[in-house]
Formats: structure tokens, C-alpha cells, sequence
């Protein structure tokens, strides 16, 4: 509340010390917040072993976007030697627990591996969190799967829940399959609009 200022004077100060007593009560989300504000430097020093210390600890604790956050960490060697046995691990089980962005991320190594159903599987659970990246990739997929028939209506669901959510590369998409009538009538006008908001 003091760190945003919601209901009361904005005070770094304070809003520190209250998450650092919630943090050493094993308040996972006071936790992780405090991790957040060493590691962004709000109110504090930037300190990124004390940070890291705070979210691996929420992480242990079982907070998903502690857990997902960790496995950033591990993959990018921020704050900790890289390890990707680590951040695979991390990011495993923040995708298991529901962490959209986790469920997204898994998705990417599994895309790299060729392990399409499991692709298609986290990109699934992602987007229907509202995930916009989650939602383009699997309206993407869906389209350019080969072996498998294709179900436009599924695409076209998937690249305009992602425009909805603000990821305008699915206009180029959208006014495709208004262009052909895939998945939807054949709609030039909207077709030739959707085009126009990239102007």
C-alpha cells in the first residue's frame, strides 16, 4: 500500500519495512515483492543476491510467479550462475502450477525439441489464461501444422483473441483470413480495415 500510495501517502520506506516483517513471517507473496524491490531497486538498494535469496525462497514456498521468475534467473545467470537444469526445472513447475507465462515458455523448448503435441498442449493452457503471445503462436500452429486438418475456426478464435489482447501481429493474420474466408465469410471491407490500423 505505501510503496503504490493506494489509500495511503506513497512511502518507499515504509512500504519496505512492512514486506520485509510480512517476508520474514513466511508471507510467500511478501516474499517475493521484497525479492522484487532489491532486485528493481524500489525503496532499496539494488542488492541482486538478496533478491535472489527472497524469490527462490516464495519460490520454495510454492508462489508460481516466484517459481516462474526463478527460472528466468537460472536461464540468464541474473544474480546466479546459469544453470538450465534449474531454470528447467523452475519453469516446469511454475507451468505445472498454472503460471501462464511459464506454460508459454515451456511451450518455445518444446518447439525446439519437435515435441509438437506438448506444444501444443502449454500453448493451449496459456492462451486461454489470455496470454496474447500464447493465443498468436496457437492460432499460428494451428494454421501451419501439417498432417493434421485444419480448423479455421479455431485459428481465426485464436489470432483475434490475441489482437483483442493487444498483439497486432495477428493483424496481418486476421485480414488474411478475412481476404480468403477462412474460418469466417469472406470480408473485404474488414479485410482491408484491419490492414489500415497498421498505418
Amino acid at each position: 500500500m505505501h510503496i503504490k500510495g493506494d489509500g495511503v501517502s506513497q512511502n518507499d520506506t515504509k512500504g519496505i519495512a512492512y514486506l520485509k516483517k510480512s517476508a520474514k513471517n513466511n508471507h510467500v507473496k511478501g516474499q517475493y515483492y521484497l525479492g522484487g524491490m532489491y532486485y528493481l531497486s524500489v525503496g532499496v538498494e539494488r542488492h541482486l543476491k538478496t533478491a535472489y535469496d527472497w524469490i527462490k525462497k516464495a519460490a520454495n514456498n510454492g508462489y508460481v510467479d516466484a517459481q516462474y521468475n526463478l527460472s528466468l534467473m537460472y536461464a540468464n545467470g541474473d544474480s546466479v550462475k546459469k544453470n538450465f537444469l534449474l531454470a528447467d526445472k523452475w519453469r516446469t513447475k511454475a507451468a505445472k502450477a498454472g503460471n501462464s507465462e511459464g506454460q508459454y515458455s515451456l511451450s518455445k523448448v518444446f518447439l525446439e525439441e519437435g515435441y509438437y503435441d506438448e506444444v501444443y498442449i502449454w500453448l493451449a493452457q496459456s492462451a486461454e489464461q489470455g496470454n496474447t503471445d500464447a493465443q498468436y503462436q496457437l492460432g499460428f500452429l494451428l494454421e501451419s501444422r501439417k498432417g493434421v486438418k485444419k480448423d479455421y475456426n479455431q485459428v481465426f478464435k485464436w489470432y483475434k483473441e490475441s489482437l483483442a489482447g493487444g498483439n497486432n501481429a495477428a493483424i496481418y493474420k486476421l485480414a488474411n483470413m478475412y481476404d480468403k474466408g477462412l474460418g469466417v465469410a469472406v470480408d473485404y471491407q474488414k479485410s482491408h480495415g484491419a490492414l489500415s490500423k497498421c498505418n
